[in-house]
């Protein structure tokens, strides 16, 4: 399976969801173009992954093919992602 590094994402676990399933919440903030005012937004998605996370701790995702209903992120190793 192929994974996409250029579309990784950074985030935080939020929760357990299942045996090999994981909240993750990405936290973006920007400047507005007009107003220069600082504008922060999160969202949250499941991801797959082997091994065991704690809620709280900072991975990276990547998509992935479908892998269930909601679930088409994938957790990985941050030694993956600097080696790219």
């Amino acid at each position: 399976m192929a994974l996409n590094f250029s579309k990784q994402l950074k985030g935080v676990v939020t929760r357990k969801s299942g045996v090999n399933t994981y909240r993750v919440t990405i936290n973006e903030r920007w400047a507005h173009p007009i107003y220069k005012k600082i504008v922060s937004s999160q969202k949250s998605f499941l991801a797959h992954s082997e091994q065991n996370h704690e809620v709280g701790e900072e991975v990276y995702i990547v998509p992935v093919t479908k892998i269930s209903k909601k679930k088409y992120y994938r957790i990985v190793d941050e030694t993956k992602i600097t080696a790219k």
